[in-house]
């Protein structure tokens, strides 16, 4: 998939692909972009599976501050995923807890860089240039990390993109494998 690098004064363009529930913590991205200097721009896609918990992080997206924007797309097709993500520069998850991630292999193999929580089996990102798995108990490094990702050349961001998608060629085996894999999912979620 393509990625249009940003033009000079765009704001971040962030992703959240997820269920919307507590486990996937939206509402602490949301208290994160609150407190952000950096212009953002945060599109939202996925399922309501708690509707009093989505109704929590629409009031926070109410008092969000001018400089944050926040874009409700629902769901998406699975076809239409790896697209999607690649037209962002990173993905945000601040997950209480994954046993993998598939949108989080999904985003690095897009090569969008991924600014998780460090509650996944996703290690090590910052090292590989893929992004930063930070732990939800100090917000500070995820502001940090929205700075330092803000003021990235677009050779630099380059760099990271291949970075993510290199991380997760290689962690996955190749994207045959994850092909295989998605095809798995995507069966078992049909079959139940």
């Amino acid at each position: 998939p393509d990625h249009r690098p940003r033009r000079v004064g765009e704001p971040l363009r962030l992703v959240f692909l997820s269920r919307i529930d507590r486990m996937k913590n939206l509402d602490w991205a949301l208290d994160l972009l609150a407190r952000s200097t950096v212009p953002v721009r945060l599109d939202i896609f996925g399922p309501v599976s708690d509707p009093d918990y989505w109704t929590e992080c629409r009031a926070k997206i109410a008092h969000l501050p001018s400089h944050v924007e926040v874009h409700l797309g629902g769901e998406i097709a699975p076809d239409d995923v790896p697209a999607l993500l690649a037209r962002h520069d990173l993905f945000l998850l601040p997950t209480r807890g994954e046993n993998f991630g598939h949108a989080i292999a999904d985003a690095l193999l897009a090569g969008t860089p991924v600014l998780i929580a460090d509650t996944t089996p996703w290690r090590g990102l910052q090292l590989r240039q893929a992004g930063a798995d930070l732990s939800l108990a100090n917000v500070e490094p995820w502001l940090d990390f929205l700075v330092r990702f803000d003021r990235l050349s677009p050779a630099e961001t380059h760099e990271w993109r291949k970075g993510a998608r290199h991380y997760a060629e290689q962690r996955l085996g190749g994207t045959t494998d994850v092909e295989r894999l998605g095809d798995c999912f995507d069966a078992a979620i049909h079959a139940g």
